[in-house]
C-alpha cells in the first residue's frame, strides 16, 4: 500500500491523465478506470466536490467580492462535512473503513440506544443522557451523525426529530428541572421519546410528576345568539378552570390541546375558562361540522338551548338552461342527501 501525500495533487494528475511513479514497484496513468470501484466512487466525489468549490471560488473572485474563499486544496486528509459527509457515509453504509489511529469503524444507519438518568433534586429533578459524554455528534442539513469509538451512526429523521432538542440541552451536562417544569416534560416529552430512549429511574424519581388522568370539559351554551364555550379539566371528582391550581398532577399537554382547540373556533371573555364565537351566524352548522373534534378530546354538554336549536336544511334548487339546441337541468340538494 503506498500512502498519498497530497491529495489535491492526485486529482490533479487524474484531471490531467498524468502517468506517475510511486516508488520503484508502481507506476500507472492516472485514469478512473485504473482504480477499483470503491476508489473509483470516491474519485469522483472528491473531483465532484473540487471542481464545485473551484466554480464557487471563481464566481465570487470574478464578481469582486468583498470577500472570497481560499483556494480548495486537500492534503493528506479530507475534513468530511455537510453534504461531502452524506455522500461518503451513504457510499459506504454497512461496511467497516479503517480510521487512523482507532481501527475500523462500521458505518451503520441505525438509531443509538439512549439512555436517560433521572435524579433527585431539590424542588425537582436532574435530567442527564449518560451516553452522550462517549459520543461526538455531527450534524449536517439533512442528517445527524453519532460517533464513538468504533461505530458511526446516522440517525433516523424520525429519531431526530424527537431527540434532538433533548440532545440539545443534555449533551454538555445535566440539566435540573423545578416541578413545574417536570410536569411539563413528563407530560408533553417523555411521551414522545419513551420509545427512543432506555430510562433509568432509580428512585422511581418520576412517579411524583406523572400526570394524572385529565379528561378536558367542554359546555356549550347560547346566550343572545352568541354562543359560548365553557372549558374545564377534569381530575378525578375535581374540576379546574384553565391556570387554575389544585393538588393533582396537572397534564400540561392536553390542558394546552383543548384550550388551542377552543380558541381556534372563540374568543377569551373576561371570564376565567369561558370563551364566545365573533361573527358566527350559524351555531348549528358548528354544532354539526366542528362539535365532533371538541368530542375526540374530550367530553362535550350542550344545554337545553342548542339541544332544541332547530336545523333547518338548504332547500333544493333546479337550474334550467340551453346549449346547442339540448336543454340542460341541473339539480343541487342542498343539505338533503342525493338519495
Amino acid at each position: 500500500m503506498y500512502i498519498v501525500k497530497s491529495v489535491n495533487v492526485m486529482l490533479d494528475h487524474v484531471e490531467k491523465g498524468d502517468e506517475v511513479s510511486y516508488g520503484k514497484q508502481l507506476t500507472f496513468v492516472h485514469r478512473p478506470e485504473a482504480f477499483e470501484p470503491a476508489s473509483r466512487r470516491l474519485l469522483e466525489l472528491l473531483l465532484n466536490t473540487r471542481r464545485e468549490y473551484q466554480s464557487m471560488y471563481r464566481a465570487l473572485t470574478d464578481k469582486n467580492y468583498y470577500y472570497s474563499l481560499p483556494q480548495f486544496t486537500i492534503g493528506a486528509a479530507v475534513e468530511l462535512e455537510g453534504g461531502l459527509l452524506d455522500s461518503v457515509f451513504e457510499m459506504f453504509k454497512g461496511t467497516d473503513v479503517e480510521s487512523r489511529g482507532a481501527g475500523a469503524v462500521s458505518l451503520l444507519e441505525e438509531d443509538p440506544k439512549l439512555r436517560l438518568r433521572v435524579e433527585d433534586a431539590e424542588g425537582g429533578a436532574r435530567l442527564s443522557l449518560e451516553d452522550m459524554a462517549h459520543m461526538i455528534r455531527v450534524d449536517t442539513a439533512r442528517h445527524t451523525y453519532l460517533m464513538s469509538d468504533n461505530t458511526m451512526l446516522r440517525c433516523t429523521p424520525a429519531f431526530a426529530k424527537k431527540l434532538l432538542p433533548l440532545m440539545n440541552s443534555l449533551e454538555k451536562a445535566p440539566l435540573t428541572l423545578d416541578a413545574n417544569s417536570m410536569g411539563t416534560f413528563c407530560s408533553a416529552v417523555l411521551p414522545a421519546i419513551r420509545d427512543e430512549v432506555t430510562v433509568l429511574d432509580d428512585k422511581d424519581t418520576l412517579s411524583r410528576f406523572i400526570p394524572d388522568d385529565c379528561t378536558p370539559c367542554f359546555r356549550f351554551d347560547l346566550r343572545d345568539d352568541v354562543l359560548e364555550c365553557r372549558l374545564t379539566f377534569r381530575y378525578g371528582d375535581t374540576e379546574f378552570r384553565p391556570g387554575a391550581h389544585g393538588s393533582y398532577h396537572r397534564d400540561a399537554l392536553i390542558e394546552n390541546q383543548a384550550e388551542q382547540l377552543v380558541r381556534a373556533h372563540f374568543e377569551p371573555t373576561s371570564a376565567n375558562g369561558v370563551y364566545a364565537s365573533i361573527g358566527m351566524t350559524e351555531p348549528a352548522d358548528f354544532l354539526l361540522d366542528t362539535v365532533p373534534q371538541f368530542q375526540a378530546l374530550g367530553e362535550v354538554y350542550l344545554t337545553g338551548r342548542l339541544q332544541n336549536l332547530e336545523v333547518r336544511p338548504t332547500a333544493p334548487v333546479l337550474g334550467v338552461s340551453v346549449s346547442g339546441g339540448s336543454l340542460l337541468l341541473n339539480l343541487d340538494t342542498g343539505d338533503f342527501p342525493a338519495q
